[in-house]
């Protein structure tokens, strides 16, 4: 399982809920959920930002340590 798929679920969110705010379908999701894929740097940007982590914290692959999330609309430093 990827960092990907632990955050998703970690926030409570379907595939199809993460698919439709990054803009790809679920199948392409799929397909990196299970490292069938590498995701494009622009996914992976609009991944971290729906998962309210950074796109680090999804490369690691360990979200023992997430980035905490932020309320919408709040601004990070």
């Amino acid at each position: 399982m990827t960092a990907i798929k632990k955050f998703r679920e970690l926030r409570g969110m379907t595939q199809s809920e993460l698919a439709e705010k990054v803009n790809i379908s679920t199948v392409t999701l799929s397909r990196y959920e299970n490292g069938g894929r590498d995701p494009r740097g622009a996914d992976l940007s609009k991944m971290a930002e729906a998962l309210s982590c950074t796109v680090d914290d999804l490369l690691r692959g360990d979200p023992a340590n997430p980035t905490p999330p932020q309320p919408q609309g709040a601004k990070t430093e």
